[in-house]
């Protein structure tokens, strides 16, 4: 019987480990930094699309406005995208990174 309950209580207390661990299990961006990241994305894209009427090269230079500010927050593609992922695990987190990111763009719409 004793080996029993203690069996439950290894798996009991890993189980408890996991659910605790909120941090990944490599370098993520902050919030903050994917916040940045997005909102600027947010607006390269808006700048694209006007350009578009107009130029037919969108997709180039999209392409270097995103080189541009990974570089600008000392990131990668890779690294945003791991962090978009780390953090879409965690609902309320991105939620809370997509509501800052719509409040700011919405300043910045507001105050033209």
């Amino acid at each position: 019987m004793k080996p029993l309950i203690l069996l439950a209580a290894i798996v009991f207390l890993s189980c408890n480990k996991h659910t605790q661990t909120t941090e990944p299990a490599f370098k993520t961006l902050s919030q903050d930094t994917v916040i940045a990241l997005l909102i600027e994305m947010h607006l390269l894209e808006a700048s694209s699309l006007q350009v578009a009427l107009t130029d037919s090269l969108v997709g180039p230079k999209a392409y270097q406005g995103y080189l541009e500010i990974f570089s600008k927050y000392n990131t990668t593609k890779d690294e945003f995208e791991k962090a978009i992922d780390y953090f879409s695990h965690n609902q309320p987190q991105m939620e809370a990174i997509m509501q800052a990111v719509v409040d700011s763009l919405t300043l910045r719409n507001t105050g033209r």
